[in-house]
């Protein structure tokens, strides 16, 4: 009866290691998954905006070359100390946006319509919320990339709003390029979509849709931790 007693015991001890280690590797192998997630986060478009950059600067002695070397600065500082964190201040993630969105004026057409429409409805205060980095950079990327034309006039629109520790992006852009399946099946979006699914499980929806040449994402994450 001592042997079984102490077989059993032995057996029970052995399962609750196991069982303890399992859980530990599962939660190794999550955290290096999103880690490596993170790490193929890093937008061509900075590269893309350096040879605009020195494209204006021998087009033009301008103010406009320093002020996007400026701007470029700030997204390359984010992208190699923030963006490796686990989560950052909303407000760095929103600054970051802005940032991007004017060096992309810099070289978009006049004909292209932009609309940036920021509305947080907590009184102007968000400095307490945060996010994952680099999670909303990759819809708005897309917008441009295939929604602008120097032939026809086009519109993006994107818009931000925080309600209730609820975060809702829009972005809309009309289509121009006959390569907009690479939105779909790209894989910019394609990593994002992981990374939702692993550090907001059943805390966000992602809508994404083309209709009338138009193509739209509404993407919705609940911050609260």
């Amino acid at each position: 009866m001592i042997r079984k007693m102490a077989a059993v015991y032995g057996y029970t001890r052995d399962w609750l290691f196991n069982l303890g280690l399992l859980k530990k590797l599962r939660a190794e192998r999550y955290a290096m998954e999103l880690t490596f997630l993170q790490s193929q986060v890093d937008p061509q478009f900075l590269f893309n905006s350096l040879n605009n950059l020195c494209a204006l600067a021998l087009d033009e002695g301008s103010p406009k070359t320093a002020d996007g070397i400026a701007k470029l600065g700030t997204l390359m500082r984010y992208n190699l100390q923030d963006a490796q964190a686990e989560l950052v201040p909303l407000s760095k993630e929103i600054n970051y946006l802005e940032k991007y969105i004017e060096l992309q004026q810099l070289h978009t057409s006049p004909q292209t319509e932009l609309e940036f429409n920021l509305q947080i409805n907590k009184l102007g205060q968000y400095e307490g919320e945060k996010i994952a980095p680099m999670l909303l950079i990759p819809f708005v990327e897309n917008a441009f990339k295939y929604g602008l034309s120097s032939i026809v006039p086009t519109r993006i629109y994107i818009g931000l709003e925080l309600s209730n520790e609820r975060l809702m992006l829009t972005v809309e852009n009309d289509i121009v390029s006959m390569l907009q399946d690479r939105v779909n099946k790209g894989f910019g979006l394609e990593t994002v979509k992981k990374r939702l699914a692993l550090r907001y499980p059943g805390r966000h929806e992602l809508l994404i849709r083309e209709e009338d040449g138009v193509f739209a994402i509404q993407l919705e994450i609940d911050l609260r931790s």
